[in-house]
């Protein structure tokens, strides 16, 4: 597991949502059908998945039997979890039977076959989203640029093809990618220290000069992007202490440069040292994330604020009390 997704991960579930391809859904309004859940990860003897509803109640381990493959209690484990857009299907990283590697799986959510990505040869992998397009469900990862390397870059892969395509080929470590409308948002490293988030257009493949620089003052990775207004809310780490900000999108969801860039801090729980991996719902009414009070890597516990009617976040809330790790949240469409 990646030092930068040293979390246990949560999945967020919302039943029944309304999408279309990346540029017909880009600030358009999407349809929440049925009250939003939650599933995650509990880690106790081994990773497993919990489910529970919203407020933080009803927290179960889901058999094997649920229609998302858990593995519960099995060697094969599972983090860091991604839905695609549709909901149809969940991508997840993974060290399994016959391969020494720890790579991107993917199965569908209605049940089936786990199937894993090209081979990555013995290179770490790592999901980090999804995106949509005339040929399907695209799986967003990043792969180690070779055997032992700490840099990683941005791939794809659509769901039912053989192989991967390469999205960045930079010279230092680039993470959590996402892919927005004809644009790749990443987390990037220029010289091999902070990290900054940067917005390269994907017209030509693979990326291999740095784009836009969208942001500075600090150690800036995890970034999510609310699918209807554009914004990006992300984890900046500074002097040890990590917290949530949000660069606001333009009234066109363009993003613009860090010097004229208007970046805000987000609410945090009181006291928190690190605050991290946040996650917007679909509609972008809600924001998930992980929280860890003493900074410790065994104590995070996932917490989540919504948006009222004039567009104010609400105090945080704490969701999981469990004392394990519970984090990297992310929302099922």
């Amino acid at each position: 597991m990646r030092l930068s997704q040293a979390l246990v991960p949560v999945v967020l579930v919302a039943a029944s949502l309304t999408f279309g391809t990346p540029a017909a859904m880009a600030g358009a309004p999407v349809k929440v059908t049925k009250p939003l859940a939650l599933v995650y990860t509990h880690y106790g003897t081994d990773y497993d998945l919990w489910t529970m509803n919203a407020d933080g109640s009803g927290q179960v381990a889901l058999p094997k039997s649920s229609k998302v493959a858990t593995e519960t209690n099995s060697a094969d484990v599972e983090w860091a979890p991604h839905f695609s857009l549709d909901g149809q299907y969940l991508a997840f990283e993974s060290r399994r039977s016959g391969r020494s590697d720890i790579g991107v799986y993917v199965q569908p959510t209605a049940g089936g076959a786990v199937t894993a990505l090209a081979d990555a040869a013995g290179l770490h992998e790592a999901p980090s989203g999804w995106y949509t397009d005339s040929q399907g469900q695209h799986v967003v990862f990043s792969r180690q640029q070779f055997t032992g390397s700490a840099a990683y870059d941005a791939w794809e892969q659509r769901v039912g093809a053989s192989t991967a395509t390469q999205l960045t080929h930079l010279p230092n470590d680039v993470s959590w990618a996402q892919v927005d409308g004809g644009r790749i948002l990443y987390s990037y490293s220029p010289d091999g220290g902070d990290h900054h988030l940067y917005s390269s257009p994907l017209n030509m493949l693979p990326v291999t000069d740095l784009g836009t620089q969208l942001t500075t003052g600090g150690d800036d990775a995890n970034p999510s992007v609310d699918p209807v207004s554009g914004d990006i809310a992300f984890r900046r780490s500074v002097n040890g202490l990590s917290t949530l900000w949000k660069l606001h999108a333009n009234a066109d969801r363009s993003w613009s440069g860090d010097s004229t860039a208007i970046v805000t801090q987000l609410p945090s729980p009181a006291g928190a040292k690190v605050v991290c991996n946040p996650a917007y719902s679909p509609e972008g009414k809600r924001l998930a994330y992980a929280v860890s009070m003493d900074g410790s890597t065994g104590g995070y516990d996932v917490w989540s604020e919504a948006l009222d009617a004039a567009g104010n976040w609400s105090s945080p809330r704490r969701l999981t009390t469990s004392g394990s790790q519970e984090g990297m949240p992310t929302w099922r469409s």
